[in-house]
């Protein structure tokens, strides 16, 4: 077995940039439409619903990552 840190790695991701999510909201949706209108295979939507979920979810986990640094920062005393 191997034994738990005492101190945890850093994280690497400091900043998070909300504006990426939208192209990827529009190719996601592109691609959906594409296999739906027959473009694409078939079996491709439903990588396209996984890939969906995984953006809401993504999203979420961002902007609960940005309001808890606001709420933070709020808190903090200020001198």
């Amino acid at each position: 077995m191997s034994a738990r840190r005492k101190n945890p790695q850093p994280i690497l991701m400091t900043e998070v940039s909300l504006v990426w999510y939208l192209p990827v909201l529009l190719a996601i949706l592109a691609l959906g439409y594409a296999a739906v209108a027959g473009w694409l295979p078939s079996w491709l939507f439903m990588l396209v619903l996984f890939a969906l979920f995984m953006w809401v979810f993504s999203l979420g986990f961002a902007l609960y990552a940005v309001l808890m640094r606001f709420v933070k920062e709020r808190k903090e005393p200020r001198p």
